[in-house]
């Protein structure tokens, strides 16, 4: 297994050192869908208190203010990832048949035919169905940047550099509140019109910068398109690795696998649940399912609501931009240890300290009046809950999905737990309010007796089934999976395909071709040259 090998920061400054410009500018582009996917969902949550959107689609309430109704709310946050899961089902065909590049390019079309039905409607139903166009976009967008920055980048890299796909998230989730702070006491219909307007910012540079992006290598190998293949992933790597051969051996591995699968796959959604493939699509789904069920769902959309009810309305929108700051230093924290430490540490230290914010807001919520003390100290408990949770199991949600998978199933099952992820953010997005308002349950903080008991389920299976991938290529990954191991017997299994032994060469320090491949790298350096 190649390791990396120093101190966090020694590790981030070699992972930069070795990401070239054409790298660069292809994980940039991708990751304005991550700043689309931040912006869309944070949006709504603080945008449905504000004076401007309820004065246009709200009713006048028995307190003589502008407001909508439980079932509207519910409505209005779940409904959309109706669009989500159609966007996460049909990006999987597009992606296989046409490639992420293509998919950006309709996920992009999606966005902006969302937005303009928000903007032109005057009544909420409208407005949530250009929500739910919007979602169908975010949906395209999750199911295919991860996959795509992960099959680009090195495998030393690859948790850095889709955790940051995460950190861009967070920063379209602080624009979102930032742009909503402004409007806060604005009273016309402009103001909103202006936020929603500010969703088409991303899409202009995305089809901007699609052109000079490369296509997926992985995908195009799959395609036959072995010259288009080796360019593309020779684009992405340093002049060493290029002149040494070491981006022809890469390309040889990824053909080992993908020849060593034909035998055994077909690619079909049944082959999900086919031997080790299930355990895959097991953990996937399990990932995306403790991203919205440990609390990171209700945050995200009923933050500013709880704020209220604990009597912190007039802060509630500075505290929603702290959180959304807090989610970013968290992110980014993540990304420096994750290469480091691996998964299963940060999963599973973030899942403790989950737990102890969650459980100590519901217990501050019992008083029946909490003093000042005590609401300050659940206003601190929420923030430092987000920041364990976006800095763990959020920030680890994408990239674990995105590594598990078989070569020639990645997007399906992607695609899977993206839909399960769906799922479970509806369940999520629809019940809360009935949880939290005093008409109904009137649980209040005090649901973070139920968050709690959810994040310390995935506590105990992270421990138990979480397996560790830092560093490996993901042609080894297949190479794991098929050798049955236990969770904790990942990180000191030592692959023997090709690609296990490029990783054990890298881990000692050299790069030389191995005899036995040297020919065939040879060949496809002619192949290059050709082209």
């Amino acid at each position: 297994m190649a390791g990396a090998k120093g101190n966090i920061f020694a590790v981030n400054k070699q992972l930069l050192k070795t990401t070239v410009p054409k790298a660069w500018l292809a994980i940039i582009v991708f990751n304005f869908g991550a700043l689309l996917f931040g912006f869309d969902t944070a949006m709504f949550g603080a945008l449905q208190v504000t004076p401007s959107w309820l004065g246009t689609f709200g009713t006048i309430g028995k307190k003589g203010e502008y407001e909508i109704s439980a079932i509207q709310q519910s409505l209005l946050n779940s409904i959309p990832w109706i669009g989500k899961i159609v966007g996460v089902i049909v990006a999987e065909p597009i992606n296989e048949k046409f490639g992420y590049k293509t998919s950006m390019v309709i996920a992009s079309t999606i966005q902006v035919i969302g937005v303009i039905v928000e903007m032109v409607g005057r009544n909420w139903g409208i407005f949530c169905a250009g929500r739910t166009i919007v979602y169908g976009a975010v949906g395209y967008i999750e199911n295919v940047v991860p996959l795509y920055i992960g099959e680009i980048v090195y495998p030393e890299s690859r948790g850095f550099f889709i955790a940051c796909y995460s950190l861009v998230l967070a920063g379209g989730q602080i624009w979102a509140n930032g742009a909503v702070q402004g409007i806060a006491k604005d009273t016309t219909q402009a103001g909103w019109l202006i936020v929603c307007g500010q969703q088409l910012i991303p899409v202009i540079f995305i089809l901007a910068g699609l052109k000079w992006c490369p296509s997926s290598p992985r995908w195009l190998l799959q395609k036959g398109r072995d010259a288009e293949a080796l360019r593309a992933l020779a684009s992405v790597r340093t002049a060493e690795d290029n002149e040494s051969g070491w981006v022809q051996m890469e390309i040889l591995g990824i053909q080992e696998a993908i020849e060593a699968e034909k035998h055994t796959v077909n690619n079909s959604w049944f082959d999900l649940f086919k031997g080790t493939n299930l355990r895959r699509t097991w953990i996937a789904s399990l990932s995306f399912i403790a991203n919205q069920w440990t609390g990171n769902q209700f945050v995200t959309a009923y933050a500013p609501t709880l704020y209220v009810l604990l009597g912190r309305k007039s802060q509630a929108f500075i505290y929603t931009i702290i959180k959304s700051v807090i989610s970013l230093v968290a992110v980014f924290a993540a990304m420096l240890v994750v290469d480091k430490c691996g998964r299963r540490f940060v999963v599973i230290f973030g899942c403790i300290m989950q737990c102890i914010f969650l459980y100590v807001l519901a217990g501050m919520g019992m008083a029946k009046k909490p003093s000042t003390a005590e609401l300050n100290t659940m206003v601190a408990a929420i923030q430092l809950f987000i920041f364990f949770c976006r800095g763990s199991v959020n920030a680890m949600a994408f990239l674990i999905p995105a590594e598990v998978s078989s070569l020639t199933l990645r997007k399906k099952t992607m695609a899977m737990g993206c839909a399960v992820d769906v799922v479970a953010a509806f369940v999520v997005t629809f019940v809360t309010p009935y949880l939290i308002k005093p008409e109904y349950a009137n649980l209040s903080s005090k649901v973070g007796f139920i968050f709690g008991g959810f994040t310390t389920f995935y506590l105990i299976w992270a421990i138990f089934f979480l397996p560790e991938l830092k560093n490996r290529s993901l042609e080894e990954v297949d190479e794991l999976f098929n050798a049955n191991l236990w969770a904790w017997q990942f990180s000191k299994y030592e692959t023997k395909s090709l690609a296990g032994r490029m990783a054990q060469q890298k881990d000692g320090g050299g790069k030389a071709m191995p005899e036995d491949v040297e020919d065939d790298a040879v060949e496809m350096e002619h192949s290059k040259r050709e082209l």
